[in-house]
């Protein structure tokens, strides 16, 4: 139970920190950005200049408060920063990881629409998320070395990066067992929100229907490879063995009849 109470407490210090992250590098530039005054930046500036200058004549503690403590919040704001780069760079690998197969299932599917295929829209539905499941599984030591080779983030190559591990967080959160439990919750959520749809009886959006089979079969069939995937890793059958007890039993047939 303790180590239950441990693991939501570390789950919301990494919500907290992929809010601030957001509020810091997403809604506060832009706010700055739409609000700022530049005769009042220009006050500001000139204040650190001149109180600046006042320090390094006087060299007095007062002069010194009259400098720095204004400029607290803006040491708070990049050391809040120094936090919020990991955080942002791990978000944007993780985005890129999970929207490139969505990506190619959705330039099929215009390809596809574009030259009339006869492929139904459910059919279409179903055979995109099987795609995107298993791509998201079965690929994910390429898809981990194309994400470090396309990321922004450059880390392979950056010192300054470094440091921040961002290879080994990426793989850690995108490992193939987080992958699937992001699958199962996808679709817990999906066959839920279905449905209330459903049982509610609500209109509001028609089309809603047409998802829950290709979501149920697609489902069912990526539990059922990867069931065959994990049963074949333990098999212990092996055509050249089948081969060899054949090929065994006819030498030991031939010489029965010497």
């Amino acid at each position: 139970m303790s180590e239950t109470i441990k693991e939501i407490k570390y789950s919301i210090f990494l919500l907290l920190g992929l809010l601030i992250s957001f509020l810091l590098t997403g809604i506060f530039p832009i706010l700055l950005i739409y609000n700022i005054n530049f005769k009042h930046l220009g006050f500001i500036i000139l204040y650190f200049i001149i109180t600046y200058f006042l320090y390094k004549i006087f060299k007095t503690k007062f002069f010194e408060n009259l400098y720095s403590i204004p400029l607290l919040p803006f040491r708070l704001f990049f050391e809040l920063l120094t936090y919020a780069i990991p955080v942002n760079l791990v978000t944007m690998n993780v985005f890129l990881y999970l929207s490139f197969p969505v990506i190619i299932v959705s330039y099929t599917s215009i390809g596809l629409t574009h030259f009339q295929s006869p492929i139904n829209f459910e059919l279409k539905l179903y055979l995109s998320f099987l795609f995107v499941y298993l791509f998201y599984v079965n690929c994910n030591k390429l898809m981990l070395d194309f994400v470090a080779k396309i990321s922004p983030a450059r880390y392979k190559d950056s010192k300054k990066l470094k440091p921040y591990n961002i290879k080994e967080i990426s793989e850690y959160l995108l490992s193939q067992d987080n992958l699937k439990i992001f699958i199962y919750a996808f679709n817990f959520l999906a066959i839920i929100l279905i449905n209330i749809y459903k049982f509610q009886n609500l209109t509001f959006f028609d089309q809603i229907l047409n998802f829950e089979k290709p979501i149920l079969q697609s489902l069912v069939t990526f539990i059922a490879f990867d069931r065959a995937i994990t049963l074949f890793k333990g098999l212990t059958f092996k055509p050249s063995e089948l081969f060899n007890k054949i090929v065994t039993g006819i030498k030991n047939k031939k010489e029965s009849l010497k």
